[in-house]
């Protein structure tokens, strides 16, 4: 399996490049910058071809349902509870059994990849998404951590992508060995970064600053390069988009 990663902004998937069985990419970026936005919009976008896991922490696992919906279009607005679920049902009842799978789960490394191995095995697998690398398994070495999700997803022949925040730094576009965890970073095959830059306005860029504008970034892949480019988050959507689309969505 070697393919170009697909996330429906043809500009950042150039700048990425090709996604292969065995990588580890990490996703990283402050609190609320949309880690887990580009994440779902990766999953969202290649579930129909690829076999998908998406784990979570049950006390966000809702959301994600909620914000696949939004990504895949079922929802334009969040207009009343009773129609999110709904669409959300339609989604996960069409292809859990057979894509799909979304899981709420305790962040135990040694659970986790015996799930992963039952799975692999009964369903195929070729995508898992792991929300937050510091919550996997705290009592256990950052290091290791790191290098047992190398070594998972080259065992396995899978992709992992996993989220994981940065360090408070002045410069929060900022993403590299210093303000991420330096083990993971150089585990990783290829570190994707998103800024959003309306959440950090000063007065001063008020006008010029569109609301959503953000940077997403290679910072390094196999090519060696390091990139970004600009994308708009739309917040009806919950999903990053390559053109400004006004407020009125």
């Amino acid at each position: 399996m070697e393919n170009g990663l697909n996330t429906g902004i043809k500009a950042f998937d150039e700048m990425v490049g090709e996604v292969r069985q065995g990588e580890v990419i990490v996703i990283a970026g402050r609190p609320g910058m949309g880690k887990t936005t580009i994440a779902l919009q990766i999953l969202a976008k290649n579930f129909l071809d690829k076999k998908c896991l998406y784990l979570s922490s049950s006390d966000n696992i809702t959301t994600c349902f909620n914000n696949i919906a939004c990504v895949l279009g079922n929802l334009n607005r969040y207009e009343n509870e009773q129609e999110i679920f709904a669409s959300v049902d339609k989604v996960i009842d069409s292809k859990l059994n057979k894509t799909l799978h979304l899981w709420a789960f305790d962040y135990n490394f040694i659970s986790l990849s015996v799930e992963l191995v039952k799975l692999k095995m009964e369903k195929g697998l070729d995508y898992v998404f792991i929300d937050e690398f510091q919550l996997l398994s705290p009592d256990i070495s950052a290091k290791l951590r790191a290098k047992w999700l190398k070594s998972l997803a080259q065992s396995l022949g899978i992709t992992i992508f996993v989220t994981t925040q940065i360090k408070r730094t002045r410069d929060y576009d900022r993403i590299d060995c210093t303000t991420i965890n330096y083990d993971l970073y150089y585990l990783a095959d290829k570190v994707l970064g998103v800024y959003r830059k309306d959440c950090f306005m000063t007065i001063n860029d008020i006008g010029r600053i569109k609301k959503g504008e953000s940077f997403l970034c290679a910072v390094k892949n196999n090519a060696g390069k390091q990139a970004a480019i600009t994308a708009y988050f739309n917040y009806a959507r919950c999903a990053f988009s390559e053109n400004f689309i006004d407020e009125d969505w």
